[in-house]
């Protein structure tokens, strides 16, 4: 049986679909919320990479240690302050030197690397600190204090150098690694002994 033409269909009327307006003002929204949450949510990412560059120092001075003492003369770590780069080779201007305990602790400018040069990169947005407070005061976590700055710049854009000696002393130095987070992780060489370790992320003054 046809209904007549004037009855009124069953059917349920549609749903009004959303506007391209409406869609567009739900994105914004969203981006806005992501954009506030987005510091939060990178912290950790920020931390990891971190720990990787600083990890990245340690093996690098672990290493230069070992070639130093192996072939009998020092070995320089150099990085570029404000950039991610670093170098290791070994420190001709001691190439003859015997490494005692006392030049490890004296900064020493200038002398290019040279013999057995490699080097390496940080991770994605971290780098080197343009300068360092902690090599004249002791920093957070501690890892002691020298009287001079490596990350000072030289004529030829590099830091000064650390150097690692055959008897395997060194200079006694921090390594300061930022991230454009606003973050910092401290590494520390430990003159006498030559080794190094890493502290732990912290918050730059006036960071997120």
């Amino acid at each position: 049986m046809r209904c007549g033409a004037g009855s009124t269909s069953l059917r349920p009327a549609g749903r009004r679909a959303f506007t391209l307006l409406e869609l567009l003002l739900v994105l914004v929204v969203v981006v806005a919320v992501l954009a506030l949450a987005w510091p939060a949510l990178d912290r950790p990412f920020a931390n990891q990479r971190l720990r990787r560059g600083a990890d990245q120092v340690r093996a690098a001075l672990a290493r230069a240690r070992n070639r130093a003492m192996v072939e009998g003369v020092p070995y320089a770590f150099r990085f570029l302050p404000g950039g991610g780069e670093f170098r290791v080779g070994v420190y001709e201007a001691l190439a003859d030197s015997s490494g005692a305990a006392a030049q490890a602790s004296a900064p020493l400018a200038g002398g290019a690397t040279a013999g057995g040069e490699y080097g390496g990169v940080l991770p994605p947005d971290v780098y080197f600190a343009l300068s360092n407070a902690a090599d004249t005061e002791t920093s957070a976590g501690g890892g002691g204090s020298t009287a001079w700055d490596v990350h000072a710049v030289q004529a030829d854009g590099w830091s000064l150098p650390v150097v690692l000696f055959p008897d395997g002393t060194s200079s006694s130095a921090t390594i300061t690694l930022a991230s454009d987070a606003g973050r910092m992780i401290d590494v520390y060489l430990r003159g006498l002994s030559g080794t190094a370790r890493a502290g732990e992320p912290y918050v730059v003054a006036g960071g997120p």
